[in-house]
C-alpha cells in the first residue's frame, strides 16, 4: 500500500461517495476505485460495503481507518522532522479554540518561542470538536477544547473558566437593568455559537433560528457596536467595551449563563520534549485542575 491509496481510503471515509472524493482528490472516480480495490486485495477483506448507491465502512474499515490516519501522520511528522532539522530540534503542534487563543495564548506563545529557539512551534484554530478529532489522529500534540475528553490514553485537566454573558451597544437601554430568560430569544441576537447545548435549550427554542450567525465570536464584536443587535460573548472579548462604556451587560433577572470551560488535553504516553516544556509553563498559570 502506498500514500495515495491511504489518503483515497481516508477521503472515501470522511465523504462517503466515491465521486466527491475523486473531486476532492483531483482524480477520476476510476482511479478512486482502483485504489480501494488495491488496498482490498492487499489485506484481504473488503473496506466498504456497496448497497443501494449507499457506501458504510466495515467493521474492518473501522480498524484500518486508525492505522492509516497514523501512519498518514506518521509520514507528514517526519518530512516536517527532515525538512527542519537543520534549525530545529524538537516540534509541537498546538490546537486551540479561537476564544483561548485571545484568551491566554497569544501573549505566552511568544515568550515561549523565544525563550526555546530551537523548539519549532505550529498553531491551529479550530472548533472542540474538530480538535478533538486532530487530537485523536495525531495532527495536535496538545489541544485547547471547550470540551473535555474523558479517556484512559488522554491527560484532560480543566485550566480555566470564564464568563459568558448578554451583551449590546450602550445606546440599547430598555433592559439594562436586566431582562427574563423567556424574552432573550425575542431580542434582535447575533448567534456567536457561543453556547453550550443546555444553555441554548433555556434560553432558544430547539427550531429557534436566528436572522445572523457567526461562528466566529471575535467577528461579531464589531457588529455590535452602535447597533440594534445583541450577542452573547466571553467576558475578555468585550471587557474593555464594557469599561469604556460603548457596551452594556443586560443581566438574565431569574437565571445565569453557565461559564465556558477550557480544557487543555494531550496524549498521556507521549515522548515530546517540546511538549512537555510547554505543559509546565500551562501548569504554571496556576489554574491547572
Amino acid at each position: 500500500m502506498n500514500r495515495e491509496q491511504l489518503l483515497t481510503f481516508l477521503s472515501l471515509v470522511e465523504t462517503k461517495s466515491f465521486t466527491r472524493t475523486s473531486e476532492n482528490l483531483i482524480v477520476a472516480q476510476s482511479t478512486v476505485s482502483k485504489r480501494i480495490q488495491e488496498l482490498e486485495q492487499e489485506i484481504g477483506k473488503e473496506l466498504f460495503v456497496r448497497n443501494n448507491r449507499k457506501l458504510s465502512i466495515t467493521p474492518t474499515g473501522i480498524t484500518f481507518m486508525r492505522y492509516a490516519e497514523e501512519i498518514i501522520n506518521l509520514q507528514n511528522n517526519a518530512l516536517d522532522s527532515i525538512r527542519q532539522t537543520s534549525k530545529y530540534n524538537h516540534f509541537l503542534s498546538i490546537g486551540t479554540v479561537d476564544a483561548f487563543y485571545d484568551l491566554w495564548l497569544k501573549d505566552n506563545i511568544d515568550r515561549f518561542t523565544k525563550e526555546n529557539p530551537d523548539f519549532s512551534v505550529k498553531v491551529e484554530i479550530e472548533s472542540s470538536n474538530s480538535l478533538i478529532t486532530n487530537l485523536k489522529k495525531y495532527r495536535n500534540d496538545v489541544i485547547f477544547s471547550h470540551h473535555s475528553y474523558e479517556n484512559p490514553n488522554y491527560i484532560c485537566k480543566l485550566v480555566d473558566q470564564e464568563d459568558v454573558i448578554l451583551t449590546t451597544s450602550s445606546q440599547n437601554t430598555e433592559y439594562k437593568a436586566g431582562i427574563v430568560s423567556t424574552k432573550v430569544k425575542t431580542l434582535p441576537m447575533i448567534h456567536s455559537d457561543f453556547l453550550y447545548s443546555g444553555t441554548y435549550q433555556w434560553l432558544f427554542s430547539p427550531s429557534h433560528r436566528f436572522q445572523l450567525s457567526i461562528n466566529n465570536a471575535a467577528k461579531v464584536l464589531p457588529l455590535i457596536y452602535n447597533s440594534e443587535w445583541y450577542t452573547i460573548l466571553p467576558r475578555h472579548l468585550i471587557q474593555r467595551s464594557l469599561d469604556d462604556g460603548s457596551l452594556i451587560e443586560i443581566p438574565i433577572l431569574d437565571g445565569q449563563i453557565p461559564p465556558v470551560d477550557y480544557y487543555v488535553l494531550y496524549h498521556k504516553d507521549h515522548n515530546n520534549i517540546a511538549l512537555e516544556s510547554f505543559i509546565q509553563v500551562v501548569k504554571n498559570r496556576g489554574n491547572y485542575d
